[in-house]
């Protein structure tokens, strides 16, 4: 028998919308090889070492929670591999405290190419022991029977995108700020149909809140310092910001090149609807 021993960097994970760290953890993947197919598009469509305008020529963080990765101004933190020259290569990250971050790939242009939810935290939401149950309805080949008791189907996993506590019901009033109890159970927000998530409203005052700095946590860009700002408008000099859907073309190269921005399909953004 041979036994072969490898490190972290030896780790061949394929490439996933959202990867759960530990604080104080490392991450190997290959953002090129991915597992999944279908979804109506092809993924070597927007992300292939072979090409020059798909190939990826730096990674960093977009956005992040206050020191859940850290200062990656030097791009330690969040480092591309060497290249393999197929679709081998790596993504190292390396976390710091719970919460959330997204990192991005860019090409030699500066354009976005792909991007990868970090989620850091201590507990396990894919752990066995905690699996709900899912109840469906019975049926076979001639339809569906509403009116005979549910039957168990699948165990799914425990998850709250994004949330920092297992507590997934909240308490109290909701009229609370970051960092209580209540609030941290708090998942990721997502536009339908998109993979790459919005971070949560925290300080809930009524069920049509706005989309501001106000309401949600503080996030920080590459270098862990400067803030980056939201708002529910179409104001492009924050980073979270609204575009109205109707004035789009390839909507969905718009989204994988812009994961923090809204797409509308109104002239104006709704407060409920960012």
């Amino acid at each position: 028998m041979t036994l072969t021993v490898t490190g972290e960097k030896g780790q061949n994970n394929p490439s996933s919308n959202c990867f759960v760290v530990k604080p104080d953890g490392f991450l190997s993947f290959e953002p090129y090889y991915r597992v999944e197919t279908g979804g109506g598009y092809n993924f070597a469509d927007y992300l292939n070492p072979h090409d020059e305008n798909l190939k990826i020529a730096r990674v960093g963080i977009i956005w992040q929670t206050k020191d859940c990765i850290g200062d990656n101004t030097n791009g330690t933190l969040v480092q591309l591999g060497e290249n393999t020259g197929d679709i081998h290569q790596k993504i190292y990250v390396k976390t710091q405290k719970k919460g959330n971050a997204l990192i991005g790939a860019y090409n030699s242009k500066g354009d976005i190419l792909w991007s990868w939810h970090i989620w850091v935290t201590d507990h396990e939401p894919d752990n066995l022991g905690r699996a709900v149950t899912y109840y469906t309805y019975d049926w076979d080949q001639n339809g569906i029977y509403p009116e005979k008791p549910r039957i168990q189907g699948y165990a799914v996993m425990s998850c709250n995108l994004g949330a920092l506590a297992e507590n997934q019901q909240g308490i109290g009033s909701g009229l609370h700020r970051y960092p209580d109890e209540m609030t941290q159970a708090f998942g990721m927000l997502y536009q339908w149909g998109r993979k790459d998530p919005f971070p949560p409203l925290r300080n809930i005052a009524n069920e049509h809140q706005d989309y501001n700095d106000e309401h949600t946590d503080l996030h920080y860009d590459n270098s862990n310092q400067a803030e980056v700002h939201k708002t529910s408008a179409t104001d492009e000099n924050k980073l979270f910001h609204s575009v109205i859907g109707s004035a789009l073309t390839g909507a969905v190269r718009h989204a994988i090149a812009n994961p923090t921005v809204f797409i509308c399909g109104t002239n104006e953004a709704n407060r409920n609807e960012s």
